[in-house]
């Protein structure tokens, strides 16, 4: 593909975006900020406005593998992905408006209970660059025995 052939996808790939958030962006974690921030990723310009997107995750094979091993904790994981991908983080107190379970710890490390308190699951946030990096997934058991800071 040439670099024109590129860039026009990826306008028309932002442009649907934008449209959908025009549309109705309450079920696809899009939210209006402010253009005098400074820029950071996971934005898109369009039409003098900043339009910041949802938060990703890293690692969701972390995830896969976990499930496979302990089917009933699919449902709950595969759960928590969909509301963390559709969700924007600013700050810790808005993942502890969306899960007030989780605890956050130093270094930006959030441990979230999972299929009530059966499974716990550690991740980095980075709220600059709105990724989530899955860090530990494991039995109760299992986190008794890590050090979930350093993780």
């Amino acid at each position: 593909m040439s670099k024109d052939s590129l860039t026009k996808l990826f306008l028309n790939k932002a442009q649907s975006k934008i449209d959908l958030f025009n549309q109705d962006h309450s079920n696809i974690g899009l939210i209006k900020v402010n253009k005098s921030f400074a820029p950071i990723m996971g934005i898109c310009y369009h039409e003098n406005r900043m339009v910041r997107f949802a938060m990703r995750i890293i690692a969701k094979k972390k995830l896969k593998l976990f499930w496979v091993k302990h089917v009933d904790a699919e449902q709950p994981l595969k759960s928590w992905f969909h509301c963390v991908e559709t969700s924007v983080w600013l700050t810790p107190h808005d993942i502890k408006d969306e899960f007030n379970s989780a605890d956050v710890l130093r270094h930006n490390r959030v441990v979230f209970n999972i299929k009530g308190n059966k499974y716990r699951l550690i991740a980095a946030v980075n709220y600059n660059y709105k990724i989530v990096y899955i860090r530990f997934i494991g039995t109760h058991a299992d986190y008794d025995k890590i050090d979930a800071i350093n993780i």
